[in-house]
């Protein structure tokens, strides 16, 4: 579960005077009339006409005003872009540079050449190897194969570390010829290099990786790099993978075979089943559990009695394994199983698996049990019933333990929330919005804590947005505390429309002046997760028609980070 953190923002960075370097000319488009900021002193408020102590994450002396004030804000996009790409090099402060490195991912594709010239740039100075390294690792984050030929130069470079992230970043942003070319070094290359190539290799060659992979798991100056190739070649469409271990197929090594023979069941071979069967029967438990993971996604009805057979094994690893198996084929025979494993189970990780797994095969047997336990136990067998219901995530159970929550002592309140926050079902967000919308704590800091926990529940992130959408502009900390938790499920998920709508309500309250300046500049801090140079250049426009506080807060952000 995430923490607290992200609803204690602090305000002091977004005010901060910048500590980046900036020796770029400021051009002379937007707001060119305005000549210098208000150098008024804080006070209390930091110069703000509206300030709320008691908002979520206020500093209690707000520092607003820089030590020597800035020239306003009034560089273009590209020069925007460019002091971004010059955070890189570290020399700014440490919000601004790890916001540069993760800035790339969003980029506009006609703005990813200014990366390039950087990074070629600093190539020529032997001792910027640490900002073609910084640049490099942006290029991957682009996911973007126009970065590719950089990439390559890259690898040429003298610094073993840049070379070492630009293979790295070639896996994501690549191309077939890029690789087919850095495939010239592979045997210059560090083994950590070699297992990325390894895995461009698959990405990008596609069928022509099946000659690679084979070469190369022949040959024994290359076997540490052979649990990558079988990693990989099991990825692979089975034809292409059985095509592989074609040469090996008579004489295979010992750590190879279990997975030739899984890979030759996918493809269809009879052979192969034999050979996982005996290997499920008499096989090591190493070779037991590459059976098993061979088994992943396909029929394992050849194999039902082998199977069945195991669920009593010693070893804890293969359980868990065969659970994961079972997880994708519902039936009786296999729901009993489980139930019986259930009862014998002593790892409670292991046990919490199986219950969750019966609870996707639509079998509530123990789980009912164990919701009258919660309705009726104390003690131990409370407990245990309250964990294993939290781990089979059973929103079912959600009404009972309110309903035992609201009957305990004020003291012991807070554990039957957590369970409930933990279960993170949708039935979930009808006790905690009760808490966090009630006029009175529940317990003491219930209010808080019923906020965060909300950030657990899944399958209501509209639900969660509504709420927040209803409360009133007059009721700041709520507004303030569910905006960080919308914040966060949106970074969380994958989830692009709701992604999108959470940070859109993010750019609008940025830019709304009917808002209180904190909530405000909570949106602009939140953003941070999805901020782009067309944000930047928002923000500058609104500059002339703030207040003076917030003129001078937003005019120190732009110089911090952009």
């Amino acid at each position: 579960m995430r923490t607290a953190a992200i609803l204690s923002i602090s305000f002091l960075s977004i005010f901060a005077l910048s500590a980046c370097s900036d020796e770029s000319e400021p051009s002379q488009e937007g707001s060119g009339q305005l000549v210098s900021p208000e150098t008024q002193g804080p006070g209390l408020s930091g110069g703000f006409k509206v300030w709320h102590a008691d908002f979520p994450g206020a500093p209690e002396s707000p520092s607003l005003s820089p030590t020597a004030p800035n020239p306003w804000y009034d560089k273009s996009r590209r020069q925007a872009l460019g002091k971004v790409i010059d955070n890189l090099t570290g020399t700014c402060t440490r919000d601004a540079w790890r916001l540069s490195r993760e800035f790339f991912d969003r980029v506009e594709a006609e703005d990813l050449p200014l990366l390039i010239e950087h990074m070629d740039r600093a190539y020529q100075n032997p001792n910027d190897a640490t900002v073609v390294a910084n640049a490099v690792e942006a290029m991957g984050r682009a996911k973007n194969p126009i970065f590719a030929d950089a990439l390559l130069r890259a690898l040429d470079h003298e610094n073993e570390g840049v070379r070492g992230k630009a293979m790295e970043s070639l896996v994501y942003s690549g191309t077939k010829d890029a690789v087919l070319r850095a495939s010239n070094l592979f045997n210059q290359m560090t083994q950590r290099s070699q297992i990325f190539w390894l895995k461009a290799a698959r990405l990008y060659l596609g069928e022509e990786a099946i000659e690679w992979y084979s070469a190369l798991l022949q040959q024994p100056n290359y076997t540490p790099l052979h649990p990558t190739i079988i990693n990989e070649v099991e990825a692979m469409p089975p034809a292409w993978a059985v095509r592989v271990f074609e040469p090996l197929w008579e004489n295979p090594p010992p750590n190879m075979r279990p997975h030739i023979a899984g890979l030759r069941y996918a493809n269809g071979d009879g052979v192969g089943e034999q050979i996982l069967r005996e290997y499920l029967v008499d096989g090591t438990v190493d070779e037991k559990l590459v059976s098993l993971n061979a088994l992943a996604g396909h029929d394992i009805s050849p194999f039902m009695d082998q199977l069945l057979a195991l669920s009593n094994n010693e070893n804890t690893e293969l359980r868990s394994m065969l659970v994961q198996i079972f997880s994708e084929h519902p039936g009786d025979r296999i729901d009993a199983t489980l139930e019986t494993m259930l009862v014998l189970e002593s790892v409670p990780a292991v046990r919490h698996m199986i219950l969750g797994v019966l609870v996707e095969h639509g079998r509530r047997g123990h789980l009912e049990e164990l919701i009258r336990t919660v309705e009726s136990e104390s003690g131990s067998k409370l407990s245990m019933a309250m964990n294993d219901l939290v781990a089979a995530r059973d929103g079912a159970a959600v009404p009972s333990i309110d309903l035992r929550m609201q009957k305990v002592p004020v003291a012991e309140r807070r554990k039957y929330l957590q369970a409930i926050g933990h279960i993170g079902r949708p039935e979930s967000l009808v006790p905690l919005s009760r808490i966090f919308l009630a006029e009175e704590e529940f317990f003491p800091d219930s209010q808080r804590y019923a906020g965060l926990l909300i950030m657990n529940v899944r399958g209501a992130e509209g639900e969660v947005a509504a709420i927040w959408e209803a409360l009133p502009e007059a009721d700041y900390r709520r507004r303030g505390q569910l905006l960080g938790v919308l914040s966060s499920i949106a970074a969380d998920r994958e989830d692009p429309d709701f992604r999108a709508s959470t940070f859109g309500r993010l750019r609008r309250i940025l830019s709304d002046r009917d808002e209180i300046p904190q909530m405000r500049l909570l949106a602009l801090n939140l953003l941070q997760r999805d901020i782009r140079i067309d944000d930047a250049m928002t923000i500058k426009r609104l500059l002339p028609d703030e207040e003076p506080a917030m003129r001078r807060a937003l005019n120190n952000y732009l110089y911090e980070f952009f």
